[in-house]
């Protein structure tokens, strides 16, 4: 394919895709959104979301809790969110975000890969043609949009056309 008609075909998309945001008729309210989040990888959720209220957290973690103690951004219930996370501490603290801690499947063999699609999907054994969040806004009749962690950087921008 040649440069031009590669570009030519490109600016084509994107003034397309443009055009349903100026035809489509203003709301009175902006719809709501649903945003799941989940922390994989290296993230260590017990100094994401501490338990400052657990009495063997300072004997099994004194340097990395004393590091941070000082300045966690309290939730409910004695649990302290890490003084980086301050955009979820916003939206905590608006009412939009919800940690949810010490939770996990039925699942206890040893593949990441067959964890991570019960995960997803929700059912044991894994149903590899509909996710739990797939049927949640099916019920609701909404929108979606799956994005893979490395979307997620602060730089990206994601827009609902």
């Amino acid at each position: 394919m040649q440069r031009r008609k590669l570009l030519k075909w490109g600016m084509a998309g994107v003034v397309f895709s443009q055009m349903t945001a100026f035809a489509a008729p203003k709301l009175q309210q902006p719809a709501k959104k649903f945003v799941w989040i989940i922390l994989r990888g290296a993230m260590d959720s017990l100094h994401a979301v501490v338990p400052t209220f657990d009495k063997h957290l300072q004997n099994l973690r004194g340097p990395l809790v004393e590091a941070i103690e000082k300045s966690l951004h309290p939730l409910d219930d004695g649990y302290g969110l890490h003084p980086e996370l301050r955009t979820l501490n916003q939206w905590y603290q608006q009412g939009q975000l919800i940690p949810v801690v010490a939770v996990a499947s039925p699942y206890r063999e040893r593949s990441h890969f067959d964890a991570q699609d019960i995960l997803e999907s929700g059912k044991l054994p894994a149903d590899q043609d509909s996710g739990w969040l797939a049927r949640a806004i099916n019920h609701y009749q909404g929108n979606a949009v799956a994005l893979p962690g490395q979307y997620l950087s602060p730089y990206a921008v994601v827009k609902k056309p």
